[in-house]
């Protein structure tokens, strides 16, 4: 069976396969919301043979995939942070400015740039298919974020089952 999920999706998806809620050979996420946490367990479920393949399909100018790795990244540095200056009372402010400052970078980090977020998402895991194209609307209008943009890109012909999900 193949499974499709868009977005949010992702993470719903990888739940249920976790949960063992639902089964799939292979896994295809379309401008997927992730994270480094949730890529390394996509990329275990390939690993241990769960799903034969999952693969990534990313449009250029689609701010979804890299700004929800951006803000997990800024969240983990937060906390870490947070956790640095209530675990040693005598951190300095410098340190803690320090802390903030790295956290407020994070969403500095080329996460937008495609080739940027592909290479990201290959040094994370793996073992899942990345495939990239262009799409030239602008980032704010979330155009090129649509199922109906990725559908367009990839000759996507499948149908839903129209089944319902409880």
């Amino acid at each position: 069976m193949n499974l499709g999920c868009h977005s949010n999706g992702a993470m719903i998806c990888l739940a249920a396969l976790e949960n063992q809620d639902i089964q799939a050979t292979h896994v295809v996420l379309y401008g997927p919301q992730v994270t480094r946490e949730s890529l390394e367990m996509w990329n275990k479920l390939v690993q241990d043979g769960r799903v034969k393949s999952v693969k990534i399909y990313l449009n250029e100018n689609d701010p979804i995939p890299g700004a929800s790795i951006a803000y997990a990244d800024y969240k983990k540095n937060q906390l870490a942070g947070a956790a640095a200056v209530s675990s040693n009372p005598s951190v300095d402010t410098l340190t803690r400015t320090g802390a903030q400052t790295t956290a407020g970078v994070v969403s500095e980090i080329p996460l937008f740039q495609i080739n940027s977020l592909k290479r990201t998402i290959n040094e994370t895991s793996p073992r899942l298919e990345v495939q990239t194209f262009p799409c030239k609307l602008d980032r704010t209008t979330l155009g090129c974020h649509g199922l109906t943009m990725y559908k367009s890109k990839v000759n996507c012909t499948g149908k839903s089952s129209g089944k319902f999900v409880p």
